[in-house]
């Protein structure tokens, strides 16, 4: 109990402090909370890279920040007045987000995966997650190990852990994306309110993106990505909109200190998600360049600060560490995971990932309506406004640089889809404005809002749906976390999202001096905690790797049944001692056992043990 209080403290403390103290309680306290968890999580972030970076992210350094954490939030309560004259903060137009009780449901079933769930997507658990616990448990951690991208998420996770002394403590890490998750909605409304589209009208409209319906509320980096992301963006909008009109140097001061905001949100999200401030950077260049010869000299100063204040958070991480892309990453993560086809192909793939993934539903019909109706509108966006037209050229532009590279994950073209939204909403509201009289709007935007609501709730509770014998829906998000419902107990939600978990259990007791090397697939390297944990856990594909040897005598391969269709790579030692090379793991596994390679060690409900009885030729070890 003593952990589980100290966990849920330290999250309150990272999410809320000192951002709290900017809230005016006596105006719109819901559209300000968001702003203030940014401002935090930002903040708080970024000073546990700096203590990971100089090797003193500990209890004790955490502990000391806690209590600066609080005498910095007493000085802003104090100051909130002339911090909000200086800063533009929050969006506290009280029209931001009419009808906000209708958002309820959603955030209910978001809160519910937060708190009352582990992680158990898989790369919240077998990455950010497992990421997380090793910055608690080990300080040499983060120059010891390769990061695809760089991780304020993971970091955000570890600290529940550093605080409480306890990894177990899941539910509280886990919390962290409910907080994210207010970060997007509040990036939303202010991007709303900027191309005057009701708030509410938008949080509801983003819930039919298959990758936000799906990854709200599991962990995963994407969320907060695009929630930064989304707020540097209406923040840059401001600021180059007010500028026009900004002729006093008070006026010229506040677009200066929000374009440094800007800078700083996109940076943040940069932390997330390496491709998540692309926008941004397009968005400003065109702002700079297509804003005519006026006032160009004064667009080009907001233009440097707010790059700059991007680069100061950006450049911290990135130069003296192992978290750039080296040449042979950026070659696999753009061209290698795709199989080395050609550009075109890779850009032809990816637009048929943008229509089958667009929406939860996962029905090429509903898709393709969907996405016709909101290429329409989203002409018609930009059509009504200026602004949307250089927002549309960063999105699109983005959308692209996806298609050709990362379509692989569709979750990563959620920085650019949000805002594609928000331009089709534009283009919509236009064209009601066009045809329907000004009193029956409002009454209009309601039922539109209770439409988006109902098609995000539909494969959220209703994930198998058949209608007459004919499956319409069959989304494994929904499936997933519908199945734990009235399941209070933690490990029996355990056991039903991550049914391997007990069986591991299982075999750790039964082979209590294992502390090597844990061949298996991803799903279980997650669930699994070695007797030692500087110990390294790989899976599969990472038996051998550049024709280095990996594995050897009496190592453990663990698999289970999905794993016989799953693909294998080409491994050219071990193939050669097994005689076969094929493109699954079934047939390799059972030439394997029948070669001698590999022999059944034991058998439990959800996976089969194996042991290496050959390892690599001398040459190869």
């Amino acid at each position: 109990m003593p952990s589980t209080i100290s966990a849920l403290t330290s999250l309150l403390i990272f999410a809320l402090l000192p951002g709290i103290s900017l809230i005016h309680i006596r105006t719109n306290v819901f559209s300000q909370l968001g702003g203030a968890i940014a401002f935090s999580i930002g903040l708080n972030s970024f000073v546990l890279m700096l203590l990971t970076l100089f090797g003193v992210y500990t209890y004790f350094s955490a502990g000391i920040w806690i209590i600066l954490l609080l005498l910095i939030t007493a000085i802003m309560r104090r100051n909130r007045c002339w911090i909000s004259s200086k800063f533009n903060f929050s969006n506290n137009s009280p029209s931001s987000l009419k009808y906000k009780v209708l958002l309820f449901p959603i955030l209910a079933i978001v809160a519910y995966k937060s708190f009352f769930l582990p992680f158990y997507s898989w790369d919240a658990i077998a990455s950010w997650n497992r990421w997380a616990r090793e910055f608690a448990i080990d300080p040499t951690f983060f120059y010891s190990t390769d990061f695809f991208h760089p991780q304020y998420l993971s970091l955000g996770m570890s600290f529940p852990y550093v605080l409480s002394g306890n990894t177990s403590i899941e539910f509280a890490s886990h919390g962290l994306s409910f907080f994210y998750f207010l970060i997007l909605w509040t990036g939303v409304t202010r991007l709303c309110s900027f191309f005057e589209i009701p708030g509410a009208l938008g949080c509801s409209a983003i819930m039919i993106v298959g990758a936000v319906s799906g990854y709200s509320g599991t962990g995963y980096s994407d969320i907060a990505a695009t929630g930064y992301s989304c707020l540097s963006i209406a923040l840059i909008l401001e600021v180059f909109k007010s500028n026009k009109l900004a002729t006093n140097t008070a006026l010229w001061k506040l677009s200066r200190n929000q374009a440094i905001l800007a800078g700083l949100a996109a940076g943040t999200s940069f932390h997330y998600k390496i491709s998540a401030p692309l926008s941004f950077g397009v968005l400003i260049l065109a702002l700079l360049l297509l804003g005519g010869r006026n006032g160009f000299f004064r667009r080009f100063n907001l233009f440097v600060i707010s790059s700059l204040s991007f680069l100061a958070l950006a450049v911290v991480w990135v130069i003296p560490t192992n978290t750039a892309l080296t040449p042979p990453l950026f070659h696999y993560v753009t061209t290698g995971i795709h199989g080395d086809i050609s550009r075109m192909e890779v850009i032809l793939k990816g637009a048929k990932a943008l229509v089958l993934d667009a929406t939860a539903f996962n029905i090429f019909l509903v898709d393709i309506i969907i996405l016709l109706g909101a290429c329409i509108f989203f002409v018609l966006g930009l059509k009504k406004n200026g602004y949307a037209v250089i927002l549309g050229i960063s999105v699109l532009t983005g959308s692209f640089v996806w298609m050709g590279t990362a379509n692989y994950d569709t979750r990563a073209l959620m920085p650019f889809q949000i805002p594609s939204v928000i331009i089709t909403l534009c283009g919509l509201i236009y064209f009601l404005q066009e045809r329907f009289k000004k009193a029956f709007l409002p009454l209009i935007f309601l039922c539109l809002q209770c439409f988006f609501v109902f098609l995000y709730l539909i494969p959220q509770l209703l994930p198998d749906l058949k209608l007459g014998g004919k499956t319409l829906i069959d989304w494994t998000p929904g499936r997933n976390w519908t199945k734990t419902l009235g399941l209070l107990n933690r490990e029996e939600q355990l056991r039903i999202l991550r049914p391997a978990l007990a069986d591991l259990e299982l075999w750790k007791r039964d082979h209590p001096r294992f502390s090597g090397t844990f061949w298996t697939d991803p799903l279980l390297v997650s669930s699994f905690n070695s007797t030692k944990s500087l110990s390294v856990a790989r899976w599969l594909n990472n038996i051998e790797s550049d024709g280095q040897a990996n594995w050897k005598k009496g190592d453990y391969l663990v698999t289970t049944p999905e794993e016989n269709d799953a693909p294998k790579l080409a491994f050219p030692i071990l193939d050669k001692i097994v005689g076969i090379s094929p493109t699954k793991w079934g047939p390799w596994i059972n030439s394997a056992l029948k070669s001698g390679v590999l022999v059944d060690e034991s058998t439990y409900p959800s996976f089969r043990s194996l042991r290496f009885l050959e390892g690599p030729p001398k040459n190869d070890r």
